[in-house]
């Protein structure tokens, strides 16, 4: 998981591959940055949009930077794909108010503290997980291994889909 804190591999080790050990700095405040304007200008589309569509949308912008951020031959372009990683990391923010929107009014508060304390975990988790994969594989491997770990797998016998998840939903609260 992705978030607004610098990942493991961006400071000395990364600074090393790109030989820029004096600028690695700027890596982190180019994703704190990013994450800023993600903030202001990307989250209050989650109140305008539909969310279950936004946040895919997100996740497949924020899978583009890191395929960009892995073979950043240079400094800048890191620093410019490393930005707009920032930008899109945003969609953790948008699950909690969607957990809202599709719990029942009786336990809506307890499915937004399920889902806000899951991102917590998750940050938690993934600081740890990112720290040794970048000891072991080097910074490259951080922006790789994200997209080996996530292919898609169609929906099939067991497998529910969205869409028929919200039709039991529907009829759950209906019937």
């Amino acid at each position: 998981m992705k978030g607004p804190f610098p990942w493991p591999g961006s400071g000395h080790a990364g600074s090393r591959d790109l030989h820029a050990s004096a600028a690695a700095g700027w890596l982190v405040t180019a994703t704190q940055l990013g994450y800023a304007a993600g903030t202001l200008l990307v989250e209050p589309l989650g109140d305008a949009y539909d969310r279950r569509r936004l946040i895919p949308a997100m996740l497949l912008c924020s899978a583009v930077a890191l395929l960009g951020c892995a073979p950043a031959p240079s400094f800048g372009i890191l620093l410019v794909a490393i930005t707009l990683l920032g930008v899109t990391t945003v969609s953790g923010q948008l699950l909690a108010p969607l957990g809202g929107d599709l719990a029942e009014d009786d336990n809506r508060g307890s499915v937004v503290g399920t889902v806000g304390s899951g991102i917590l975990t998750g940050i938690l988790v993934s600081r740890t997980i990112s720290g040794l994969i970048a000891g072991a594989g080097g910074r490259r491997t951080l922006y790789v291994a994200p997209q080996a770990l996530t292919r898609r797998r169609p929906p099939g016998p067991g497998r529910p889909t969205v869409r028929g998840l919200n039709a039991d939903r529907c009829a759950l609260r209906n019937g």
